[in-house]
């Protein structure tokens, strides 16, 4: 009877201000999630995710302002973080520093408790420590290897552009040299009937490649008269050892397979695409001497395979489509290419844009129509065209990502083969945006998510830190897209996707700089360590951010 009594069921409903929700705590404690993972059976297929999940308990929490660094633009690390990047001042050579470690600096700072050193403090031992800190950092944090003589007389490199290969073996750089018009040359300024009018002096490119290891440039390619996109790896892509250059100025797309060290080209699609098609093509026209190739009439071959499936394309829909496509014939016929993207070795993604596009004499290029052409360059087949409004191309871009980013998963960069609830969150939040705005619409939403195709290569971070499935941030004033950022007041706050805690934050601004501020991020691919570079007119100020003990043995 005493058992009935005690445990009675009671049938009445609770108010929602008498229900108190407990939400599970969570222990983040690195030596708890060690034992977690020596003694738990995880599911299949989550090794990568599970191991970068130890980095919400290992993050950097020392910040290091305004410290002393060698003469130079320092650019990004390694895909394997062993080295570091950096362009001289007169951008002629090629500094490759060694990566000694975030732990390379726990000497020097051992009695060093606080998680700031910026030389404001009123403590005088701690203004002190910064002094010593900041001229001394980083020459224990980077040894410098090699320095590279990359570029002499009028060239220099493009400080916005390096790449490298998958095994961060070898590295690509750019150099530029301005043509003058004393040096004007019909032939190779139009070598083809799309090459185009140009609005602004010509350049000499180089493409160079350097083995980073031994420190030494192993090849070159030379584009003489031309114009390439080269700023922030526009223009050139790398998959593997295959690399593709794309040139605006004679409408031409060169194919490149590197092989220890040296670039050896494989396809040249422009006026053929193949030795077969210069057969065909001289079996039914007459030979056109070099200097009257911009004069003919036919068009170029992947001009000529546009034209057809979309020809293709509008006989499926019917009279209407037909009419349609001759309707907007000189617009189509009037396409150029504008940026290209390797999706694996062998198949191209094109985009073809108007000239004023290309040429960028427009203001709103995502705006105006274009197309995206799929090429399999190796069997000379067109896979599809879609244009910029397709919402089948969207589908495929929000459902399969991977498939644009195969480049960043062959690097390691696991995280860019799919989209987590967070960046999609993120995707779907910035089209509700273009769908709500004054002449949005779902077409127009379309548009600019399509914009980032083709996507730019090694454009994208690999830090675990700026993985959105494991760290919350405001994405206004960093990204996992390395391109400079608005330097914000205070502190960028990175909260655990797990815990909801706040785990760490990078202390970046400084309220006593004035005018607009730009900053850019160079996080260590695998290790707590980041630099920002802050830019205000022509000054560059770098500060370090990194994990450190305030005890070392």
């Amino acid at each position: 009877m005493a058992f009935q009594n005690r445990y009675a069921p009671s049938f009445e409903l609770e108010s929602s201000s008498d229900l108190v929700l407990h939400r599970k705590p969570v222990n983040e404690n690195i030596i708890n999630r060690l034992k977690a993972r020596e003694t738990h059976i995880r599911p299949g297929g989550t090794g990568w995710y599970q191991q970068r999940t130890f980095y919400q308990s290992v993050f950097p929490n020392l910040t290091v302002a305004n410290a002393d660094k060698p003469p130079g633009y320092l650019k990004k690390f390694t895909p394997d973080g062993k080295y570091l990047l950096s362009f001289s001042t007169d951008l002629n050579f090629v500094e490759i520093y060694e990566y000694q470690g975030c732990q390379a600096a726990e000497n020097l700072l051992s009695t060093v408790e606080k998680n700031l050193l910026d030389g404001n403090s009123r403590d005088v031992r701690d203004v002190r420590m910064w002094a010593l800190a900041k001229e001394k950092l980083f020459s224990r944090f980077f040894k410098l290897k090699h320095r590279v003589t990359v570029t002499t007389a009028n060239h220099y490199l493009n400080r916005e552009f390096c790449m490298f290969t998958d095994d961060s073996k070898y590295l690509l750089v750019v150099s530029i040299a301005v043509q003058h018009h004393d040096n004007f040359n019909m032939l190779e300024s139009f070598s083809n009937n799309e090459s185009l009018t140009p609005s602004t002096p010509f350049e000499d490119y180089t493409l160079h490649c350097i083995d980073v290891r031994a420190g030494v440039r192993t090849s070159l390619q030379h584009f003489r008269n031309d114009k390439i996109f080269t700023i922030r790896n526009q223009g050139v892509f790398i998959h593997q050892n295959v690399i593709s250059v794309l040139s605006i100025q004679h409408q031409v797309i060169y194919i490149f397979k590197l092989h220890e060290g040296i670039m050896h080209q494989t396809h040249k699609i422009g006026r053929f695409a193949s030795g077969d098609d210069d057969m065909l093509f001289t079996d039914v026209f007459p030979h056109i001497s070099d200097h009257d190739f911009y004069r003919e009439k036919a068009y170029c071959v992947l001009k000529n395979k546009l034209l057809i499936t979309l020809y293709k394309n509008a006989v499926e829909r019917g009279p209407a489509g037909i009419s349609k496509f001759f309707q907007h014939f000189q617009f189509l016929e009037d396409l150029k290419m504008w940026k290209v993207q390797l999706i694996d070795e062998r198949t191209l993604l094109v985009k073809y844009a108007s000239q004023n596009v290309v040429t960028m004499r427009v203001q709103e290029p995502s705006t105006l129509p274009s197309f995206f052409l799929f090429y399999d360059f190796e069997s000379g087949e067109v896979l599809s065209v879609h244009e910029n409004t397709s919402s089948e191309l969207l589908g495929i871009f929000q459902a399969h990502p991977g498939l644009f980013y195969q480049s960043e998963v062959h690097r390691g960069n696991l995280q860019a083969a799919s989209y987590d609830i967070y960046s999609y969150k993120v995707l779907k939040r910035f089209k509700e945006t273009i769908m709500n705005a004054k002449y949005g619409g779902e077409m127009e939403a379309r548009k600019r998510i399509l914009a980032q195709l083709p996507m730019q290569s090694q454009i994208l971070n690999p830090s675990p830190y700026l993985d959105l499935s494991l760290f919350s941030y405001d994405d206004k004033y960093i990204s996992s897209v390395e391109r400079p950022k608005t330097c914000g007041d205070y502190p960028i706050r990175f909260y655990s996707r797990k815990s909801g805690l706040l785990s760490f934050e990078i202390i970046a601004g400084n309220t006593a700089t004035a005018g607009r501020k730009l900053i850019s991020f160079v996080f260590h691919p695998s290790e707590p360590f980041a630099m920002s570079m802050k830019r205000n007119q022509d000054n560059h100020v770098i500060s370090f951010h990194f994990r450190h003990l305030p005890v070392c043995s």
